[in-house]
């Protein structure tokens, strides 16, 4: 945007490859393409040299090198779990929480957002969300104020990217089937019930996708963009 040629270094064999299904991370890639960011996937970072004319030499694992006049690194967050460790809570890659956010050790202690990490599947997660954010608040106050719990929100995330917003909701990594709704909706399904979706530019079909998860739906009709998404469900 701002006439200078960028170049991207990813160590990974492709974008977005934590959180994001591999056809909807190769929309942004195109994306990227189209406006000419250069996007090296499978390189690392080896070491970073100051030039004699001010900028600043990246050299990779693959011996090529990079001059560049700005570097930012985004290499994700470590969750500052130091005070939870002094005070003897248990942690593990993050402060270690049930489903109300209340620490096992110590039921006077409530961690939520990025920090918060809860037991699924057998191993310990967090979700860095805005979404999450504001829903494990929430959830951590009703059970301080002793309220009923609430049903849990469908966890969903963003990301805008070269003039694009890309949606996901639930779990696409689940599914055993995929639903393409023409060229920018997927949705993903298991034993015929809604899952995960992935929209990019489509938020009429997401902000659907968002009622209908945990709904079986008929796939002929869910795969018609002309047709309205909510008539899908079975």
């Amino acid at each position: 945007g701002l006439g200078l040629s960028a170049t991207v270094i990813e160590a990974g064999e492709r974008l977005l490859g934590r959180n994001v299904p591999a056809e909807a991370a190769e929309w942004l890639a195109d994306a990227h393409a189209r406006i000419g960011i250069d996007v090296k996937l499978g390189r690392s970072l080896q070491a970073l040299e100051d030039a004699a004319d001010g900028s600043v030499v990246a050299r990779l694992n693959d011996g090529s090198t990079i001059e560049a006049d700005l570097i930012v690194v985004g290499i994700g967050i470590i969750p500052s779990t130091e005070m939870a460790e002094a005070a003897g809570l248990p942690v593990a890659g993050g402060v270690l929480v049930g489903d109300d956010y209340r620490s096992p050790a110590d039921d006077r202690v409530f961690v939520v957002g990025d920090l918060a990490a809860r037991v699924r599947d057998g191993a310990a997660a967090r979700m860095e969300t805005w979404a999450h954010a504001q829903t494990s608040a929430r959830a951590a106050a009703l059970a301080i104020l002793g309220q009923p719990a609430e049903v849990e929100p469908t966890p969903w995330f963003w990301t805008a990217q070269c003039g694009h917003n890309l949606q996901i909701l639930g779990d696409p990594a689940a599914g055993d089937a995929v639903v393409s709704r023409g060229e920018a909706v997927r949705l993903y399904l298991r034993d015929g019930v809604l899952v995960g979706a992935v929209c990019l530019d489509q938020p009429r079909d997401f902000a659907t996708a968002r009622r209908l998860m945990g709904k079986v739906l008929v796939a002929e009709t869910a795969s018609d963009p002309a047709t309205d998404l909510r008539k899908a469900a079975a």
